[in-house]
């Protein structure tokens, strides 16, 4: 699922989505497991897409039960995926930041604290297009040293609700 082309994957109604995420997370892990980077979900999508709908749908199948939701007016929610969701006492496997960049953006320096803690991150940025530059220059710099995983989730929709979600990774 998280390969270097570009997928495209059409989902008719949640739960096409939830499966979608249910995959994947396992590629997340997967991916965790390998590099021990952190992986960076940068989503694009107009307003009400389901950008949002899609990253709590993800958490859940990373086992979290907690109630996700949109950090339009926190600007930044923090989740600890456990190796086994149904065990808190499991060892954490990562962090998830859930950023929504609508209003808000990411400080560069917040953005390398929060890097430097010792497990790695799932990092789901909304409307990643409003990224400043010294940001996404930093990230596309880190990417090129192989220190991270940067993958573009590009959300559309129609008025019947057919949601069309293309992944690639940058």
């Amino acid at each position: 699922m998280l390969s270097k082309n570009c997928s495209e994957y059409l989902i008719k109604d949640l739960s096409e989505l939830d499966c979608f995420c249910s995959d994947l997370a396992k590629s997340l892990l997967d991916k965790l497991l390998e590099g021990n980077r952190d992986i960076f979900l940068l989503f694009k999508g107009t307003l009400a897409a389901g950008k949002t709908t899609s990253i709590i749908s993800l958490l859940k199948a990373l086992g979290i039960r907690d109630s996700a939701s949109s950090p339009t007016f926190m600007g930044l929610h923090e989740y600890d995926i456990y190796l086994d969701p149904a065990k808190i006492q499991s060892p954490i496997v990562c962090k998830f930041y859930h950023l929504d960049l609508y209003q808000k953006n990411i400080d560069l320096e917040i953005l390398l604290d929060l890097m430097n803690i010792s497990e790695p991150i799932i990092w789901a940025l909304e409307w990643s297009e409003k990224m400043d530059s010294e940001t996404k220059n930093f990230l596309l710099e880190k990417n090129k040293l192989n220190h991270l995983y940067i993958y573009e989730i590009e959300i559309s929709s129609d008025f019947a609700g057919m949601r069309k979600i293309s992944i690639r990774a940058i």
